[in-house]
């Protein structure tokens, strides 16, 4: 009887770790605008209906954005603590990007100006 009730426990450990382990899984795979939107919904509009597919269409996709750019943008807003702040990580990372473009613009002006290489 010892042997069977140690034989559940186990069994229920391992069932239970494993899925936990699924799940965490499922979460790292996500794509990072459905893990964006999932939070921004949960925490600014949590009784809007569909508004985590209308938020992933509208953010579009992240390419030219650098991987480390996006993985930051996705644990900052998943570990806001409010809708401000998870609006706040959105427009960092937004002007972030763009400040990028920009210094680009000006550094293409300085290499046709001779003021660059």
């Amino acid at each position: 009887m010892k042997q069977l009730l140690i034989g559940v426990v186990l069994g229920a450990l391992l069932v239970g770790g494993a899925g936990v382990g699924y799940l965490a899984v499922q979460q790292a795979a996500r794509d990072p605008g459905e893990q964006i939107c999932a939070q921004l919904v949960e925490l600014c509009e949590p009784d809007e209906a569909d508004a985590t597919a209308q938020c992933v269409a509208e953010l579009g996709s992240f390419e030219g954005w650098e991987p480390d750019d996006v993985d930051k943008l996705v644990t900052c807003v998943t570990d806001a603590d409010g809708c401000a702040q998870a609006s706040g990580c959105m427009v960092g990372a937004n002007l972030k990007q763009s400040f990028g473009e920009v210094g680009q613009f000006f550094k293409g002006m300085g290499n046709a100006l001779g003021l660059g290489k």
